[in-house]
């Protein structure tokens, strides 16, 4: 049998990233052969494993009857009516004409309870098929997965925030329920080095996704962290008083995580040399200073957004440097007025993507040194340093709470789209043309992360190949 060191060979994979990558998904998806669903792997996989980075939890993809009894409404009297054997909401004593079904494999954790109450029901636009159906709006049922047959009825399966690897043999028994009308989505927030979960193995790799909701624009749904809009032409400008923000900021520099130890490389140590440059204040779990503990609470948030707002600067450090990999750490510096000091995703797509002259990426300098010079230039040069918020004059930020974003996946927006997706895809089919799976292993995603910079001294805080982690936690 062809080895998967050979499969890269043969078809010229270059990417560093994509071959550690790969290399981990040989030992953890064509080894799962011996149990149903869990994992059995030798003391040598588990130390290759360890080393590369990754934990071996026992995983249950499928929450048990215990946590599908706290989430789950199926006895609710107002969900009566059947349609297509799906059970949907009352709206009126005919079933619908249009009517779909969504199943989600995953949300892991306690995804399954605090995101959304399941079974649910959405109402979606049903514009692609309303010329011909003259059906205004599509009823979907939207429900959570407990056992593999489960999807045997659905219109889509969405596989979302699945923490540690599926076995073989699970792939293998979902895909005997997957019809030639169903399509699969592949849903992730994170960065193609942190998505372990949802990695089938290499030898079905186009029999199992279709469609893509990631944070990238190109595919299927979009979902990111942010977004500027600019001022509509003819609209009022925004108002902003460079004097009256710059009178509350006494601080320079603040960085703020809670995963110290990411697989692509070594922000902990950056930082560590960054602070014998200039004063850096650290707070998280990775920093030195803290303010309370439950971050998700509004009096928390409240108290450290005010904090925030006191430095001229943030530490925007991705845990991996990808392409348009623009989270939340960059978004709320812009919407508390400071200015991120980036790392992460490339220079380009800031500029492409961000507010003009919003931030300073690290990759615009030949060395720390120049760079903390030029942050403590333009802490020294209000003028200067006002430039960085002009852009508030001419567009704002969108951007969801961190709770709100966590949810887009099984929000009533996002399975709209993905049922205008399911429809443009049902009308080439009609048309003969044939619809392309999504890969998870093509250079449209794997290769999407890509180095931290093209100078050599950010490339040297980037991890080698063989790097050892200390903690076997893909989050430590």
């Amino acid at each position: 049998m062809i080895s998967l060191f050979e499969h890269m060979i043969q078809f010229g994979v270059a990417s560093t990233y994509r071959i550690q990558r790969i290399l981990l998904h040989e030992y953890f998806l064509d080894e799962l052969l011996d149990t149903r669903y869990g994992h059995n792997l030798s003391k040598d996989d588990l130390f290759v494993a360890h080393k590369r980075g990754f934990s071996v939890p026992k995983f249950d993809v499928f929450p048990g009857a215990a946590t599908l009894s706290k989430s789950s409404s199926k006895h609710d009297p107002k969900i009566i009516q059947t349609c297509n054997n799906t059970v949907v909401s009352n709206v009126s004593k005919a079933s619908p004409q249009c009517c779909k079904r969504v199943m989600f494999v995953g949300l892991g954790g306690k995804f399954a309870t605090i995101l959304r109450k399941f079974p649910f029901i959405v109402k979606c636009p049903n514009q692609i098929m309303k010329a011909k159906s003259n059906v205004n709006t599509c009823t979907v049922v939207v429900d959570h997965v407990d056992v593999p047959m489960a999807i045997a009825s659905a219109d889509l399966v969405v596989f979302t925030h699945i923490g540690g690897y599926m076995s073989l043999n699970l792939w293998r028994d979902l895909l005997r329920y997957k019809h030639e009308n169903q399509r699969w989505v592949f849903s992730t927030i994170e960065s193609a080095i942190y998505v372990r979960g949802l990695l089938p193995p290499w030898n079905l790799r186009n029999e199992t996704y279709d469609y893509a909701d990631t944070f990238l624009s190109h595919t299927d749904v979009t979902t990111v962290y942010g977004s500027y809009q600019p001022f509509q032409i003819g609209k009022p400008k925004g108002l902003w008083n460079g004097t009256d923000h710059l009178a509350g900021k006494k601080r320079l520099i603040s960085w703020t995580a809670s995963h110290c130890e990411t697989l692509q490389w070594n922000r902990k140590r950056f930082v560590n040399d960054l602070e014998s440059l200039l004063s850096v204040d650290t707070y998280g779990k990775c920093g030195k200073l803290s303010i309370c503990s439950a971050t998700w609470k509004a009096d928390c948030s409240l108290e450290f957004d005010n904090l925030m707002k006191t430095y001229k600067f943030g530490l925007a450090l991705e845990n991996s440097c990808c392409n348009e990999y623009i989270t939340e750490k960059f978004w709320n510096m812009l919407t508390l007025g400071t200015v991120p000091v980036v790392i992460g995703p490339p220079l380009e797509d800031l500029v492409k993507l961000a507010p003009p002259n919003s931030f300073v990426h690290a990759d615009q300098f030949e060395s720390m040194d120049e760079m903390a010079e030029y942050l403590l230039y333009l802490d020294g040069n209000d003028t200067a340093y006002k430039e960085y918020f002009t852009w508030k004059r001419k567009g704002q930020i969108q951007q969801d709470t961190t709770p709100d974003h966590y949810k887009r996946a099984v929000s009533d927006g996002t399975i709209c789209q993905l049922m205008t997706r399911l429809q443009e895809d049902s009308m080439s089919s009609k048309k003969g043309i044939p619809s392309t799976p999504f890969n998870v292993y093509s250079s449209s995603w794997e290769d999407t992360c890509v180095s931290c910079g093209r100078h050599r001294w950010l490339k040297d805080y980037e991890y080698s190949p063989d790097h050892m982690r200390k903690s076997s936690s893909l989050w430590a």
